[in-house]
């Protein structure tokens, strides 16, 4: 019970020491930022693009349920409590001391529970956002800061409040801002959004 207490307590230590290390000021200069992605995938068994950028303060349950894709950004204090797996789309932004919680309780015995959070490509989640087990995000989505995210959000839709609900739809961006510069979307796989005729951005778009 000791010896396995202490190898528990060791790879913690270890665990926290690297992320420490991690948010150094060096690692956010360039050519040294990919640095970060890579120490993550290899000693923590990650899944970041070479080209993620988490800023300072970031950190996981299990980094091996989270993957990013590339140009995907997480602000400083971003909390993922990854005991389900967490995928972030690729140019998607996470604001400073947002949750992702793919993990919870059951209502009947409290026993835990994990299911996936899934978000799309484009997305914006503002600061202290919470983002609940089992949601999907649609592509290009935002989600307001503050908000408490329970069910799926569609792709292009606004959502803002505890718990969030949609209040408005976006257009289809032709470009996209993210902290490593615009991306420039006119010919992307957009078309998903725009011809599934389920999205209620097809024909309730502007709705409140």
């Amino acid at each position: 019970m000791i010896a396995k207490w202490l190898v528990v307590s060791m790879k913690r230590s270890c665990k926290a020491s690297l992320c420490w290390m991690l948010d150094w000021s060096f690692f956010y200069e360039p050519p040294f930022t990919w640095i970060k992605a890579r120490a993550l995938n290899e000693f923590l068994g990650a899944k970041l693009a070479p080209d993620c950028i988490l800023m300072p303060g970031v950190r996981a349950v299990n980094w091996r349920n989270v993957s990013m894709d590339s140009g995907a950004y997480l602000a400083d204090g971003v909390n993922l409590r990854s005991h389900g797996s967490i995928r972030i789309g690729r140019w998607t932004t996470i604001g400073p001391e947002a949750m992702l919680a793919s993990g919870g309780h059951s209502t009947s015995d409290l026993a835990p529970t994990h299911s996936p959070i899934t978000i799309g490509k484009g997305v914006f989640v503002g600061a202290r956002a919470l983002i609940l087990e089992g949601v999907t995000i649609g592509d290009h989505a935002m989600i307001g800061a503050g908000a408490i995210v329970v069910r799926d959000v569609p792709p292009l839709a606004i959502a803002v409040g505890s718990p969030a609900r949609v209040v408005a739809y976006r257009d289809t961006p032709e470009r996209v801002w993210t902290v490593a510069g615009m991306r420039n979307l006119k010919g992307e796989v957009l078309q998903d959004v725009l011809t599934d005729p389920s999205c209620p951005a097809f024909s309730t778009h502007d709705a409140f």
